[in-house]
């Protein structure tokens, strides 16, 4: 699916393609296939597709031999952690219910 084809993408730029691609190209290909998916489906089937995604990036990043894209693929990693122990105390307390909003 997309998330495949995003991913083998990011293989294909590899470490040294990745500097010259711009933050904000990515933050809004996310959010454009956030939304588009939460049209059709779940938001907890998004999940399932956007959150790898938003994994494989950050590695890709992380990759990078620019300083800059390694360390907004690390706080994009340390992002994920902070919402996903968000969401682990809010299931913890509350069940399953309203989502959190993301960091």
């Amino acid at each position: 699916g997309v998330a495949a084809d995003v991913e083998r993408v990011l293989r294909e730029l590899g470490p040294r393609g990745m500097r010259d691609v711009k933050q904000n190209l990515l933050d809004q290909l996310l959010m454009q296939l956030e939304t588009l998916l939460l049209a059709a489906l779940p938001s907890v089937e998004v999940g399932k597709v956007v959150e790898p995604l938003q994994v494989a990036i950050a590695l890709a990043q992380l990759r990078c031999p620019v300083l800059s894209k390694r360390l907004a693929g690390m706080t994009a990693l340390v992002d994920m952690i902070k919402y996903a122990h968000r969401r682990d105390y809010y299931v913890a307390l509350y069940g399953d219910g309203p989502e959190l909003e993301r960091v």
